[in-house]
């Protein structure tokens, strides 16, 4: 139990143990993910090149054994408001249920690509059609997560979404509520200062991170 698998497991047998499963959308223990080597020390929250997987695992596995795997995190901002899209996480969320947190997020499952899950996340999430959406890589982050149930060690890679025209047009009405219990925009200066004083309603993100990430809206929209 609890062996990791050989890379080569197709896609298809990965689509048919998501046709078992009846519990809600992105929670799916049995989903594969592709696991690789921990970081390097030294690596001061970022990485450029993650490596190559070194098999594929079971979602509730992962999270069980710590193994190192892939993620997307997509901020949507609206840049004349100087405003940020959060997602309020459901509780059926096996991490951090009930917290607000990034626009938008998930797991890069087995035989899936980056950018075409940040795609895939906001649509299913959000309820936008992202294939038009100018959708920009970031950086990926190193992120390590633990509870009594779950310890989850992510290559996060995150993606900037700078939403045009009125703000009003976005009314996210067709939220996936299993997984988004709620929506808001909320100016980019306050969600700064919740994540800087590790408000208990938001999901805690490191230092490095904050900096990095607040230090590239600063170099667009100005001072926040």
């Amino acid at each position: 139990l609890g062996f990791i698998i050989p890379s080569t497991v197709s896609v298809l047998g990965k689509r048919m143990r998501r046709a078992v499963y009846s519990g809600p959308p992105g929670q799916d223990p049995a989903e594969l993910f592709d696991v690789y080597p921990a970081p390097l020390p030294g690596h001061g929250g970022f990485i450029q090149d993650i490596g190559n997987p070194i098999g594929t695992k079971e979602r509730g596995l992962v999270h069980r054994d710590g193994d190192w795997h892939r993620a997307v995190y997509i901020w949507l901002t609206h840049p004349e408001t100087k405003s940020v899209v959060l997602q309020k996480r459901s509780k059926y969320k096996d991490t951090n249920p009930n917290k607000w947190d990034v626009s938008s997020a998930g797991h890069i499952a087995h035989g899936d690509g980056s950018s075409d899950t940040a795609v895939k996340e906001v649509e299913e999430e959000l309820g936008l059609e992202a294939d038009d959406l100018p959708m920009e890589y970031l950086f990926t982050a190193v992120s390590q997560f633990s509870t009594d149930s779950v310890s989850c060690n992510e290559f996060q890679d995150v993606y900037l979404v700078e939403l045009l025209g009125e703000r009003s047009d976005y009314r996210f009405d067709r939220i996936g509520k299993t997984e988004v219990s709620d929506v808001s925009f909320v100016p980019i200066s306050l969600l700064r200062q919740r994540l800087d004083e590790a408000h208990v309603d938001f999901v805690a993100r490191p230092e490095q991170y904050r900096k990095q990430f607040f230090a590239i809206l600063r170099s667009r929209y100005g001072e926040l």
